[in-house]
């Protein structure tokens, strides 16, 4: 299969070069790649073009790779491994692995394109490590330095060795500055079909034969004249000629005949001395004093190249053809200007290299077709169609070149220019086949600027100027008014005696005409600024150029299809609009050129690179030829074509990736990303970026960059040559990134590439990972479970457990108090029943003591009852009881009172012996300050300090001393406050006694 493949390869390149080799030297263009186009510096020497289609070239800073629109600068550390950054590189090889060599001061520097990285290998010995690569064979790179010793490095052993010492002058320096005789870098050796190195010295030229090993110091007797001066080598590896550059001129030794000739002059013009040569399949090409010359082997045919500017010829060195035939010269300090000999797509006057000041610098307003068929420009050129040369077009009337518009006549056969000669008068001349004329001017008429002019088929004339429509009939030289619409600008003919004429304020309108009559018939396309109108009668469609791009109507004027830059049309406002042969569309715009096939409506737009004149184009300046062909003028020119065309091709455009971006760091660093055709990425790393361009060294600035993830419903995205494509927080799973270019000429997408993107999913997206969590979750849930039933039970436990405490504690509480009361309640009701009939005021006075007790059992039972109750279902809060109480003890006193209660108590304190223990103490302490402290303030404070619970009963009374106190208040207070874990102190002195009560809080 690549047998195959390379049979194809060669033929093509057999035809291409046949083709090549008939090309006319005298037309060609000249391109530049400089600093402006990204190179590193403009001072370069070296250049390679390799085998997968890239041009490196070396510059004194950093060597560059050239892809056919943009340069890659290797200069960063990344590429370089162990080894410092290559600088100013001198001569280039490659080997059969497509792995580059550059020499360089430090040894031999290779490229190997498999990691994108440089390596440094010495080759000479210190200390002058000078290594400057020639050429590849026989898995060796052949290497020279400057005392012309040569040396080899093995590619698959990796070994260097010494194999010849030349005797030659040596080269002085390898820097430019210090010998401008004895340059290096014209005098790298050359290899030819046989295995034989030549060297070209000061004066004489060396031969090392690599089979035997011997050098030899050959003398080139049939030369006419003694060399003293040799500049430079170049083997014609075609013809088997040696071409060597001399001071006399150019001496070509032919190795099949072993004879040579010097040739000094080319039609009696001295060469002089001969700096540089290159040569490609029966061409050769040279820089001399005389200047730059490119022809044949014989210069049987040849053209001087002659440049713009003032530029020095003698600036140019180091010549040398590309695959395509292209010559590139080095522009000391500009860069790499190439010299292309193919025709580009579109013809243009003027080319590159003729310089015609009228249409340069004025452009072309009008074109029209001579009866003879020569295409005249304006007025002042004309295309001889014989030779496709231009001549001056020059017909006697002064100001000709600046004010005539000219208009083609096919029914009279001639050519009719028109002017504006002033406010009131106009011009029309006729030239008729015979190239006589006839001169019409008007004066006296108020038509205003005249735009356009229209022979029709039944003999009539009829002009469109800023004012309206005129008749002119040329017997009497008068005009007379047609329509009176104002801004009436091009008048287009249709079939079937109809006119569609455009206005400059408004749509198009189509009138019928006859015997001097316009008749209006519709409007076409309403509210639309139109201009042009071209009719195929074969389909019965209009195609309309217009300020908003070209419409596409029915045989009715209705609308089938806009095409504007929403459908990929390059400009929108249309200067031009011809139909072909085939019926596609062609127009000119204020960006270039399309076209649009009628039956699959692509659209194909044209820039510089196809060779149209200059961006813009003008109103009005197109002709379709009586033969078909195309014409289009603009601001710089003219182009013309014949339709169809179609695009030559050598190289194959290939996209090529040139980094691959994850997360932001480089995707495998020591591989190049051009060979990555696999990603495996981890969840994490779903940040994708790829630097892409379009390898093609001919077109590559009108490429265009495709791609899309495969599947269903993806379109393709199209980006610019050069672009990077991001990808940001890619979910997991498999992708296929498809990437390729767009052919505009066949709108057809090439896949060359394809990546496949694997994302893994994270732990979480595993199956395995969601089997274990569910049995996990599951063991948790039913372990969790268990613990609530454990601890449930545990409660019930405790709550039984406390419930049995509670009870117990109620009947002590009731035995206690309740029960004591009550046994004195009892003792006293039968005190005073025996003393009823005996002693009645003592009767009376215990009496009174039952009802004093009865009150205080039931004022302990209410106590006893609130205290049961939950804290959140109490009738009445415990801040609620406290104030009902302090009102109760204080109110009918004169003592001032506040009582403030954290709504905590109120809430959380839920148990019934806290409950009851917290408002029995404050009761006592309330009770206690309004009988003893004679104060006039009560400050009751119930706080919430996070982790204790703070009661104080506060009164400014005069103070006890707690040494002299009876009863059993305090004692009672200090013993609640024990079983409710607290800590109660009593503070007294002569300003006053605080009570406090400190409750842990018990979550």
């Amino acid at each position: 299969m690549e047998n195959h493949k390379l049979i194809l390869f060669t033929v093509s390149l057999f035809f291409y070069f046949a083709s090549y080799s008939q090309i006319d030297f005298n037309k060609y263009s000249i391109t530049v790649v400089g600093q402006d186009e990204g190179l590193s510096q403009g001072s370069n020497y070296f250049r390679h073009e390799d085998s997968r289609g890239f041009m490196w070239i070396t510059s004194a800073d950093a060597i560059n790779r050239y892809d056919g629109s943009h340069v890659k600068v290797y200069n960063l550390n990344k590429y370089f491994k162990n080894c410092p950054n290559l600088q100013q590189g001198y001569g280039f090889a490659e080997d059969a692995e497509s792995n580059i060599y550059i020499g360089s001061e430090r040894g031999l520097y290779i490229y190997n394109h498999n990691t994108d990285k440089f390596t440094l290998q010495k080759v000479f010995k210190a200390p002058d490590e000078i290594t400057m690569p020639f050429a590849f064979k026989n898995n060796k790179v052949w290497c020279f330095n400057r005392y012309y010793q040569l040396a080899t490095y093995d590619v698959k052993t990796k070994q260097t060795v010494l194999e010849a010492n030349v005797k030659l002058d040596t080269i002085k320096s390898i820097h430019v500055y210090q010998d401008n005789i004895n340059v290096f870098y014209f005098r790298l050796p050359t290899m030819d079909n046989k295995g034989i190195i030549w060297l070209a010295g000061k004066n004489k030229i060396a031969k090392y034969e690599i089979v035997t090993k011997t050098v030899t110091y050959p003398v080139f007797t049939d030369a006419s004249q003694t060399i003293e001066q040799i500049y430079t080598t170049n083997f014609d590896t075609v013809n088997n000629i040696l071409n060597i550059g001399c001071e006399k001129g150019l001496l070509q030794y032919h190795a099949n005949t072993n004879t040579s000739i010097i040739i000094t002059h080319i039609e009696n013009i001295k060469l002089g001395d001969v700096y540089s040569l290159a040569n490609t399949n029966n061409t050769i090409a040279f820089n001399s004093t005389a200047g730059i010359c490119i022809g044949d082997n014989n210069f049987n045919k040849h053209q001087w190249l002659k440049l713009k500017g003032n530029l020095s010829i003698k600036q140019f060195i180091n010549y040398s053809f590309d695959k395509l035939g292209r010559l590139w010269t080095t522009d000391d300090g500009k860069g790499q200007k190439i010299f292309s000999f193919r025709e580009k797509l579109f013809h243009k006057i003027p080319d590159d290299n003729e310089t015609y000041s009228f249409i340069k610098y004025n452009g072309v307003g009008s074109i029209a077709e001579a009866p003879n068929r020569d295409i005249i420009f304006g007025v002042g050129w004309a295309l001889n169609k014989t030779d496709n040369t231009l001549y001056a077009n020059k017909i006697g009337i002064e100001n000709f070149f600046t004010n005539y518009t000219g208009i083609t006549d096919k029914q009279n056969k001639g050519i009719w220019y028109l002017a504006t000669i002033s406010a009131n008068e106009i011009q029309l001349v006729f030239v008729d086949c015979l190239n006589k004329r006839k001169i019409y001017t008007i004066n006296e008429v108020t038509t205003g600027t005249l735009q356009d002019f229209a022979p029709l088929k039944n003999g009539q004339f009829l002009l469109s100027t800023s004012n309206g429509l005129y008749w002119f009939t040329p017997q009497n030289k008068i005009l007379t008014i047609a329509n009176k619409k104002s801004s009436a600008f091009k008048i287009n003919t249709l079939s079937k005696n109809r006119l569609a004429i455009s206005y400059l304020n408004g749509s198009i309108q189509l009138f019928s005409h006859t015997n001097n009559t316009i008749t209006f018939i519709r409007e076409i396309l309403p509210g639309v600024q139109s201009f042009y109108l071209q009719e195929n009668t074969l389909t019965k469609q209009y195609w309309a150029g217009t300020n908003k791009g070209i419409y596409l109507l029915d045989e009715n004027f209705n609308k089938v299809k806009h095409f504007d830059a929403n459908n990929g049309l390059a400009g929108t406002y249309i200067y031009g609009l011809l139909l072909d042969d085939d019926g596609n569309a062609w127009a000119s715009h204020q960006h270039g050129m399309s076209s649009i096939n009628a039956t699959t409506q692509q659209i194909i737009n044209y820039d510089k690179s196809d060779g149209i004149q200059e961006w813009d184009y003008n109103n009005r300046a197109f002709l379709k030829a009586s033969d078909g062909t195309l014409y289009f003028g603009g601001v710089n020119g003219v182009n013309y074509f014949k339709p169809p065309l179609k695009r030559k091709s050598y190289y194959k455009p290939e996209i090529y990736i040139d980094e691959i971006l994850v997360n932001s760091k480089t995707f495998l660093p020591d591989t190049s990303a051009d060979l990555i055709n696999t990603l495996n990425l981890d969840y994490n790393q779903n940040n994708l970026s790829f630097s892409l361009f379009v390898e093609d060294l001919e077109n590559a600035s009108t490429q265009k960059i495709i791609y899309r993830i495969k599947g269903v419903n993806h379109p393709w995205n199209y980006l610019p040559n050069k672009s990077i494509i991001n990808f940001s927080s890619l979910a997991p799973g498999n992708y296929t990134l498809e990437l390729g270019i767009l052919d505009k000429f066949d709108s057809k997408q090439i896949v060359q590439k394809v990546i496949e993107i694997n994302i893994a999913s994270p732990i979480y997206g595993k199956v395995w990972f969601w089997l274990l969590l569910g049995i996990l979750t599951s063991a948790i849930f039913f372990w969790l479970i268990n613990k609530r039933k454990i601890n449930s039970q545990r409660r019930i436990f405790k709550q039984q457990l406390a419930l049995e405490q509670q009870r117990n504690k109620i009947t002590a509480d009731l035995h206690d108090d309740i029960g004591a009361s009550l046994s004195s309640l009892q003792v006293n009701s039968a005190v005073a029943n025996q003393l009823m009939d005996k002693d009645l005021v003592r009767a009376k006075a215990i009496v009174q003591k039952l009802e004093i007790q009865s009150g205080k059992i039931a004022e302990q039972i209410g106590d006893f009852i609130w205290s049961m109750k939950p804290g959140k279902d109490a009738f009445i809060s415990m801040s609620a009881r406290v104030k009902n109480f302090a009102n109760e003890i204080l109110g009918a006193t004169d003592v001032n009172y506040e009582v403030h209660v954290d709504t905590y108590f109120d809430t959380e304190i839920t148990d019934a012996t806290l409950r009851k223990n917290i408002v029995l103490i404050t009761k006592e302490a309330i009770n206690n300050a309004a009988k003893y402290s004679q104060g006039n303030n009560i400050f009751i404070n119930f706080i919430n300090e996070k982790t204790l619970l703070v009661i104080t009963v506060q009164d400014d009374g005069i103070g006890f001393n707690k040494e002299n106190t009876s009863g059993n208040g305090i004692g009672n207070m200090q013993k609640r406050a024990s079983e409710c874990n607290g800590t109660f102190t009593i503070t007294s002195n002569n300003v006053g006694t605080t009570v406090k009560l400190v409750l842990p809080i018990v979550p």
